[in-house]
């Protein structure tokens, strides 16, 4: 083999470890990358759950009709829970905690994040950890 085929065939060979090292680096940054946005993506969704479960507590609930989807919550004991106005519309307390599991419920039917919030001290058996 003559030198400028050897040399050609380093040339090839150093190409192919510069080419493979470099896609190698460029799916571990791209991987990084995707994982870094997903967490701030989550980190987003539940500062604005956060915000929206204030903004619900600071009003001490709201009030919604009573449909098949917005059942009065039997976990939440308040004498004020649910209400008729004067035209005969009933409504029912809505909660923050009782609010974040519709936003769930909501979030899965569209095929959105699902998520959820949990204490230590759960009242639903369904809250359990």
């Amino acid at each position: 083999m003559d030198d400028t085929r050897k040399y050609t065939v380093v040339i090839m060979i150093a190409w192919l470890v510069v080419g493979t090292v470099t896609l190698v680096w460029n799916l571990y940054d791209d991987l990084d990358e995707r994982q870094q946005l997903a967490l701030q993506s989550a980190r987003s969704l539940m500062a604005n759950i956060r915000y929206t479960r204030a903004w619900n507590a600071r009003h001490g609930g709201v009030y919604v009709p009573v449909t098949d989807k917005d059942r009065p919550n039997p976990f939440l004991d308040d004498v004020n829970r649910d209400l008729e106005t004067t035209n005969g519309i009933r409504l029912t307390k809505i909660n923050p905690a009782y609010m974040t599991r519709q936003l769930s419920e909501i979030a899965s039917e569209y095929g959105g994040a699902q998520f959820h919030i949990t204490s230590l001290n759960p009242i639903r058996s369904e809250n359990r950890p």
